[in-house]
């Protein structure tokens, strides 16, 4: 049994000269919170290992939040809302999990979370022509979920990796029926990653790679929110040491991002720019 508990005091002063070109009202904020952190975990034996944390969290609004980058009474630009009146979120949260290891370079972990924040600070698309966006406190917020994730090492040349995230996330506030059982804005409900690595003992390497990002959401409000799904990606890494001595390697490289081309719509009026291919030669220093 391994047993860690930790403490910490933060103190954070916040100065601000200006908010929307003039007086900033309270130029001067003071945050401070205990923040605090413990966990267990059991190895059962070599095959199996179950953990458990705990621990609470304390986010202050940064300046960019509270002081935006236009004036409030702006209609016309593109840019950061002010919100001084931005309160500091905190929360706590508590995961439990195991680590499971059935054959030698086989591994597989599962991870369940469930998280409670106050205040919660989110990123609000306030308009979309002019892109205007706001951090506004969107009273409480809870995310649970589970995570999946399995890696192997097959052998010298080839190994594997595959990951899933689950994330339900949900708004509590009672003052406000618009948001009220809405969802944390630009928070996915699915994220899964897999891939495989090949090198040989002539240099050359090889790893394609695919990522995919569920439907989300870039507003808490109920009515007046866009949805966004990405999809999948497909990504490819090659290498090929043409040089090797003892103390550099010289190796030749591409990247290729976006196989398929996916060109999704992203928020605020951008897009994803589809296939994008570089390359270049790298020296690493022994």
């Amino acid at each position: 049994m391994v047993a860690r508990a930790g403490v910490r005091y933060n103190y954070l002063n916040t100065k601000i000269d200006l908010i929307s070109g003039g007086n900033a009202g309270e130029s001067e904020v003071n945050y401070s919170n205990l923040l605090w952190s413990a966990g267990l975990k059991f190895n059962a034996n070599e095959m199996i290992s179950i953990f458990t944390n705990a621990g609470n969290s304390f986010i202050a609004p940064g300046l960019k939040s509270m002081g935006g980058t236009i004036a409030l009474s702006d209609t016309i630009s593109n840019g950061q809302l002010p919100n001084p009146d931005l309160n500091p979120e905190s929360g706590i949260g508590v995961d439990f999990g195991a680590n499971l290891k059935p054959i030698e370079d086989f591994n597989f972990s599962l991870r369940a979370f469930y998280m409670l924040v106050d205040n919660a600070i989110v990123e609000n698309s306030v308009s979309s022509s002019p892109s205007q966006t706001q951090s506004i406190n969107a009273g409480g917020t809870s995310s649970m979920g589970f995570e999946v994730e399995l890696s192997q090492k097959v052998n010298k040349t080839i190994s594997w990796y595959a990951n899933y995230t689950y994330m339900k996330t949900n708004i509590i506030n009672d003052l406000d029926d618009d948001q009220d059982g809405g969802t944390v804005p630009f928070s996915p409900n699915h994220i899964a990653n897999t891939g495989f690595t090949i090198s040989t003992d002539f240099g050359l390497k090889f790893v394609p790679s695919a990522s995919f990002v569920g439907k989300y959401y870039d507003s808490s409000s109920k009515t007046n929110r866009g949805e966004f799904n990405p999809g999948v990606i497909v990504n490819a890494f090659i290498s090929q040491t043409v040089a090797k001595k003892d103390n550099f390697n010289l190796d030749i490289f591409a990247k290729a991002y976006n196989l398929t081309n996916n060109t999704y719509e992203m928020p605020w009026q951008f897009q994803n720019t589809g296939l994008a291919v570089s390359g270049g030669v790298k020296i690493i220093f022994k």
